[in-house]
């Protein structure tokens, strides 16, 4: 019995494993982490999505440009303050609560991802900067999200996601 993986358009063959009658011949690797993730993490969470363009993206300039645009202009310099914990708890709740308009009613999907990633900076800034909890998530659902989106983020904004996902 023969096995092979179709490394898609980066790399090389397609495997097969049994007769031909496989359905699954034709699978990518992509494909195929795409389809475990799902199982294994259940549906998708709008963090999901986030994590997904900072790992196709530059994350560092992505953030950046983030920061000229709601829902952090009304913040400014948000990322130094977000960052060194500068901002004051209703500061950050209310970044927290632009942020979730953005995401519940976006006019682009550059607008839902500028709210999404307001409101995880504006939440881990609080916890790991205040000790408080801004969002009403249950700590067993917020913990992997920060630890995820650290996982993918730039420098320093994935330290700033850890060190929350560690204090949830």
């Amino acid at each position: 019995m023969s096995s092979t993986i179709n490394n898609g358009a980066n790399g090389g063959g397609t495997t097969s494993t049994g007769t031909g009658d496989d359905p699954y011949r034709e699978i990518t690797r992509d494909q195929a982490s795409t389809l475990l993730r799902i199982g294994l993490e259940g549906p998708r969470r709008a963090a999901d999505d986030l994590a997904d363009e900072l790992e196709k993206c530059d994350g560092l300039r992505w953030f950046e440009a983030q920061f000229r645009r709601p829902p952090f202009a009304e913040l400014p310099h948000a990322g130094r303050l977000l960052l060194s914990g500068g901002t004051s708890l209703d500061a950050l709740t209310a970044l927290k609560e632009r942020a979730k308009s953005l995401v519940k009613n976006p006019t682009t999907r550059e607008e839902y991802l500028a709210g999404l990633a307001g409101y995880y900076l504006a939440i881990a800034s609080a916890i790991a900067h205040h000790g408080a909890r801004i969002s009403r998530q249950p700590a067993e659902e917020l913990e992997p999200v920060l630890q995820e989106l650290a996982a993918v983020a730039p420098q320093p904004w994935s330290d700033l996601l850890l060190a929350a996902a560690k204090k949830v």
